[in-house]
């Protein structure tokens, strides 16, 4: 396991560069419950962030980035 500031962003002028990119998808707890305040209602499964197509996104996305980069890309989850 890596050292957590080797694979942050520096945000200081330096010559050392970090990683491209890094993407968090975080599930809030409560997010029915957020949603609801905001929709005014619990939501449907039609109004719900479907998690399982932003894990299928990530993992096509990461394939189409290695595939241009000619390296490997590792997507990670975490539950």
């Amino acid at each position: 396991m890596s050292d957590l500031h080797d694979t942050v962003h520096s945000y200081t002028h330096t010559d050392q560069s970090g990683p491209e990119n890094l993407l968090l998808v975080w599930d809030a707890p409560n997010l029915d419950m957020g949603l609801g305040a905001i929709l005014g209602g619990r939501p449907t499964a039609a109004y719900r962030p479907r998690f399982d197509a932003i894990g299928r996104w990530l993992l096509a996305r990461a394939g189409k980035r290695a595939h241009e980069l000619g390296r490997r890309i590792e997507p990670e989850a975490t539950v």
